[in-house]
């Protein structure tokens, strides 16, 4: 009987507890509207990180998963927003090959199904690219890539006109009409 009284009461302790950092989360919550409303976007950023941390350590998958999307509205207030979210569970070692998501809009109104394949551990976009490499066709145009993999986003672009140095640094991918 006495065990049965001390872990009810660990139970109520674990409870409370929990119950006292949602609360904290959905205060957080609060302030981080009081910035949007003010737009002071940095700080909502910086506080639903915050609170996905928080989130997280209590197991509180809601408040995580609406600061996600909090921070995505956050982003497309500042005119650079995300395409999306998407969350994985990193304990699971599985390899991941496919994709499939949900594609909602602002409103959020289904508009279909989005999928993403993932290329082998080797693989670099630019070896995709080489797939559709067409030399025979009237060029209109030119993607910029810094670098084999596309991770530095910021230095991806098109043009009609590639400088001399990025055409012998070999950062440019034709784009023809067909």
């Amino acid at each position: 009987m006495k065990l049965i009284l001390q872990i009810i009461f660990l139970g109520l302790i674990f409870t409370s507890h929990s119950k006292n950092h949602i609360s904290i989360i959905k205060d957080l919550q609060k302030k981080s509207e009081d910035y949007k409303a003010n737009k002071q976007l940095d700080s909502v950023i910086s506080l639903e990180k915050k609170i996905i941390l928080l989130s997280q350590k209590n197991n509180y998958k809601l408040g995580e998963a609406n600061a996600f999307g909090r921070i995505g509205l956050a982003y497309k207030l500042k005119g650079k927003f995300p395409i999306g979210f998407l969350i994985w569970n990193l304990s699971q070692k599985n390899e991941i090959k496919r994709v499939e998501t949900d594609i909602i809009n602002t409103y959020g109104d289904y508009n279909g199904i989005k999928s993403f394949q993932a290329f082998g551990p080797k693989d670099f976009i630019s070896s995709w690219l080489r797939n559709f490499y067409d030399k025979k066709s009237d060029i209109i145009g030119y993607l910029i890539l810094p670098g084999v993999d596309m991770q530095q986003q910021n230095g991806v672009y098109f043009t009609i006109k590639p400088t001399d140095s990025d055409i012998a640094q070999h950062k440019t991918a034709v784009i023809t009409k067909n």
